[in-house]
């Protein structure tokens, strides 16, 4: 996380915490990826200080450069760039289900069918760093026979896409309808002009809510 300067190497600490021995900070980068800024990184930051982090989920990541306020707040745009670093462990990843337990949600699941719109940007990490923001919780999977499945890993709700003779078709289960999801985030993305990672940014107030939003800060957003 940092260096002590009453030590000669560096310091092993959990990361989530920082390392307040050594705060403030007028910097701190991060190399793991994070869901959420921890707030000990906005605490250990002097005012006017900078968060570099990465910032995503299961399927895309972006870095943020943050400058810190002096209430706990911070405000900044995300870099140009693709950039992705390991996940940095949490309660969610500590109790998620294995891949095979999910996999079998949606080898087995059963329900109607409907037409289904495939985005082309399906692969693209820039895509996907909109729609993890209707899907916050959810795993992709491709299968032979099955090209697109979803399933989300806290409620077990699922979708899965299969081709017919008039196209592709999805049935989904489950609580949440997880294709309409992402068919909602594919014509956001699209009316959007298909953002790229530098057209979002970060704004954190100093009671800890963290927005993310596309263009202007006060444009489209999603709570962290």
């Amino acid at each position: 996380m940092g260096t002590d300067p009453g030590l000669r190497s560096p310091t092993v600490a959990d990361g989530r915490r920082g390392y307040p021995p050594a705060a403030p900070y007028d910097r701190i980068i991060a190399t793991c990826s994070v869901r959420r800024i921890p707030a000990s990184w906005l605490a250990q930051t002097r005012p006017g200080g900078i968060i570099v982090a990465n910032l995503g989920g299961d399927h895309s990541s972006a870095t943020v450069r943050l400058v810190v306020g002096g209430d706990g707040s911070a405000e900044g745009r995300f870099l140009p760039d693709d950039a992705a670093f390991i996940e940095i462990e949490g309660e969610e990843e500590r109790t998620r289900p294995s891949i095979q337990e999910l996999a079998d949600r949606w080898i087995h699941g059963e329900a109607p069918v409907r037409p289904a719109r495939v985005p082309e940007a399906m692969e693209d990490v820039q895509f996907w760093f909109l729609a993890q923001r209707f899907l916050p919780h959810v795993t992709l999977f491709r299968a032979e026979g099955r090209p697109w499945c979803l399933v989300d890993h806290l409620d077990l709700s699922w979708a899965r896409v299969e081709e017919s003779d008039n196209g592709p078709v999805v049935a989904q289960g489950g609580p949440q309808r997880l294709w309409d999801r992402l068919e909602e985030a594919d014509t956001l993305w699209t009316e959007g002009g298909r953002p790229g990672f530098e057209r979002y940014g970060l704004t954190i107030d100093g009671e800890g809510r963290q927005r993310l939003w596309l263009d202007p800060p006060e444009g489209p957003g999603w709570d962290l």
